[in-house]
């Protein structure tokens, strides 16, 4: 099956927020470039995707831009990019 390139915009969530701060990410979304079959194309949506940040990083070792983690199922899909890697944060307490 031929492949083919698709951009998925997927909503940020924090996770390890267990003080449950207030959290501001900037940007709140990440854009997502993936490889798919064509045939699979029109059934891949931000469904599939789960994007988060952990703030830990901040808590324990005072990161002060978090790295995002991206988790899919599909082994049919193939992740060429994501683009922030990394984004900015506010904490409000």
């Amino acid at each position: 099956d031929e492949l083919t390139e698709k951009i998925i915009q997927v909503p940020l969530k924090v996770k390890n927020n267990p003080h449950y701060y207030q959290v501001k990410l900037i940007p709140e979304v990440v854009s997502l470039t993936i490889l798919v079959a064509l045939s699979d194309f029109a059934s891949i949506s931000s469904e599939n995707f789960s994007a988060t940040v952990d703030l830990s990083l901040w808590e324990k070792m005072g990161a002060n831009k978090l790295p995002v983690n991206i988790k899919f199922e599909n082994s049919f899909i193939k992740l060429q990019r994501i683009a922030p890697q990394q984004v900015d944060f506010m904490v409000i307490k």
